[in-house]
């Protein structure tokens, strides 16, 4: 019940707006005095709503002007905001209206909770307003007439939404409240706290003021998850971009753990799309020796120009603990049995047999020589997983630190470096190592070995010969605890950027080729797959490899590191079949076999060699393609060394036609 308006009193006017009317309230000692809501029009509803509460103030203001006068009211809002709206900088042209006429009421105004302002929000959301809109004008434009194709589409969805569980409940009774005379249409029906209306055998559901089209399974939403990923149109969008384009359109109870999981088992777009992912598998440092050169890293600087003897190649032995590293000079064409003589001769000879040998998958270290030569000396071999060189890193970055050094150290004759290796080597062991707070030189041998500087100035950096074994074991010891230490720095930041990848056997993987040769043409990098597959897992190797099965048309190593490895989703919708899926054949990488004859061109300056290829098929090979077979050409040349024939270029005849002629 109202009071008679008291002139005396002071007034609080409350006011609210919803999206189809405002409602206001003038209240004098908490005793309601008049009510006052209005509908919107149609450009009011689509003002935001700071503005739609700041046009409920104007309003209340403006219909009780007779009231206020210049007296002083009170303005409660819910809409914190709008005590900020005089100190604003720039305005709207509506705004600067509104302000021009709040201008005139001495008024102030007063934030309060939405619980706080029921009599105001219950005005602004009355149901005549609410009625009165038409629920038909809010829904998609999608005819209800058109040819047999279109009805029978139509129908058959109605038959999907009585065979559906998820709109079970639901459709009943909004079939019955359509088929009652006395009700009205433009009520939706509130069912679990959204709105649902059917409309021409079609089933909608209102979401964030928004009406979308619910839809049936099963096929039916395969269809439409089809249309907006694999659709010429649509061109296969990621998850996340194809779940908010259907999510402007259509509506089901599952729709965003569908859509991932649709995109996911994708075929297409698991070979043909990068993963942006963290880093596959968290960092597990190698375990640190217990002695000087117990552990050995082994690898090759290759490409270096040609130099004194011809050397173009680098051997570069490290030791795991101490990170002394050894340099040594070779060829590139350099097979096992060369590796070993330096191994003996730069290692052994000196510090003794290691223990274990770290190494890539290079064809020297797997060849059958170095196996047998590393047996008899009781060596354990522990090589990397295919292109997973971190695995040999400490050699790897030592290549990195010996090349910068020639590169300083050579800057006006390249071919110079093998005289500078030496000298270059005895700065890189004189140097203290950021991970050991020491340099190899004083782990090994319990000194720092004098530099020229230093016998300018008659300084010498050595103690008594009698303290040296003590002092080395004291260095030692304490650059292992350093070792340990900065293993486990490294080991933290770096787990901060991966995450953990583990897969269970007979599971399938996608394997990540973008960086192997069988990834495509030189011709076609750019639009080369990124992974291939799905392959089976068949074992686990260590903690983060796994053993694939490959076909025989992939001659790569089959165990691969987890960070090349991608699970395999299946599909669930029963579009696509991994099964019927053909592994791609490479056409441009093979293994030899073995080689039968070579010919020269002096044309070219191109050597040419006859190989057998694992079909059992032969074909001519420039000697540039015969990428890690060093271990074949030397069993070539060392079995026809007696009688090395060579065939040279006849004009106006096929390859196959040339004529042998002795050297």
């Amino acid at each position: 019940m109202t009071r008679i308006f008291n002139p005396d009193l002071p007034m609080v006017i409350k006011t609210d707006a919803s999206k189809y009317a405002v409602g206001a309230v003038l209240e004098q000692e908490g005793f309601p005095i008049a009510f006052e809501s209005q509908r919107k029009s149609d450009r009011e509803e689509y003002y935001p709503a700071y503005e739609s509460e700041l046009l409920a103030i104007v309003y209340a203001l403006t219909k009780w002007k007779h009231f206020i006068g210049t007296r002083l009211v009170t303005r409660e809002t819910d809409h914190a905001t709008l005590s900020r709206l005089l100190t604003q900088k720039k305005v709207t042209t509506r705004l600067g209206y509104w302000q021009d006429k709040l201008a005139d009421f001495n008024s102030g105004v007063v934030h309060k909770p939405g619980k706080q302002n029921l009599v105001a929000d219950a005005l602004s959301r009355c149901p005549d307003y609410m009625n009165s809109i038409s629920i038909r004008s809010e829904l998609p434009s999608i005819s209800t007439r058109g040819n047999d194709q279109r009805s029978s589409r139509r129908l058959e969805w109605e038959r999907a939404y009585h065979q559906c569980e998820d709109f079970g409940d639901i459709l009943p009774i909004c079939e019955n409240f359509r088929a009652d005379p006395e009700a009205d249409s433009n009520i939706p029906v509130v069912e679990d706290g959204k709105e649902y209306h059917w409309e021409g055998g079609l089933l909608w559901v209102k979401i964030k003021n928004n009406w979308k089209l619910c839809v049936p399974p099963k096929n039916i939403r395969r269809e439409i998850l089809q249309g907006f990923h694999d659709h010429a149109l649509a061109g296969h969008p990621r998850i996340g971009k194809t779940t908010l384009d259907i999510e402007r359109i259509f509506w089901w109870p599952d729709l965003k753990s569908d859509t991932k999981r649709y995109v996911k088992s994708c075929i297409a777009s698991a070979q043909g799309k990068a993963s942006y992912a963290r880093y596959g598998g968290l960092l597990n440092p190698l375990p640190t020796p217990h002695y000087p050169w117990e552990i050995l890293n082994v690898d090759l600087i290759m490409g270096l120009p040609k130099g004194d003897m011809g050397y173009d190649a680098i051997i570069t032995l490290v030791c795991q603990l101490t990170k002394m590293a050894r340099f040594t000079p070779t060829f590139q064409t350099a097979v096992a049995e060369r590796v070993g003589k330096m191994l003996v001769r730069e290692v052994i000879r000196l510090h003794g047999v290691p223990a274990a040998i770290i190494s890539n998958r290079d064809s020297r270290f797997t060849s059958d020589v170095w196996q047998e030569m590393c047996k008899r000396l009781n060596i354990t071999l522990k090589m990397s997983t295919a292109y997973h060189p971190q695995t040999d890193g400490l050699a790897e970055r030592t290549n990195q630190t010996i090349e910068q050094m020639l590169r300083c150290a050579i800057l006006r004759n390249e071919h110079e470096w093998v005289d500078a290796l030496p000298m270059l080597e005895f700065g890189y062991n004189s140097t203290i190592r950021s991970s050991t707070r020491a340099s190899p030189f004083e782990m090994l041998y319990g000194f720092i070995p004098c530099k020229a500087v230093c016998r300018k100035y008659n300084l010498t950096t050595t103690t008594s010969s009698a303290n040296l074994p003590l002092q080395a074991e004291v260095i030692l010891r304490k650059a292992r605890v350093e070792l340990e230490r900065a293993k486990a720095t490294q080991q933290k930041y770096a787990n901060r950027k991966r995450r953990p990848v583990g897969f269970q056997i007979v599971d399938y993987v996608w394997l990540k080729v973008s960086h192997l040769p069988m990834s495509g043409s030189a011709n076609s990098r750019a639009l080369s797959l990124k992974h291939r597959g799905p392959f089976k897992i068949i074992s686990r190797v260590g903690q983060l490899a796994y053993r694939s099965k490959l076909p025989p048309s992939i001659w790569v190593h089959p165990v691969f590191h987890v960070s090349l490895l991608k699970p395999v989703t299946m599909n669930e919708f029963g579009l696509r079949s991994h099964t019927s899926l053909q592994v791609p054949v490479h056409g441009n990488e093979y293994e030899v076999q073995g080689i039968s004859k070579h010919r020269d061109d002096p044309r070219t300056k191109r050597r040419w060699y006859k190989v057998l290829r694992t079909d059992r098929t032969r074909r001519w090979e420039p000697e540039s393609n015969l990428l890690g077979c060093q271990q074949t050409l030397y069993n070539y040349f060392r079995g026809v060394h007696q009688h090395d024939v060579v065939y040279r270029v006849e004009e106006g005849k096929p390859l196959d036609e040339w004529q042998p002629h002795e050297r």
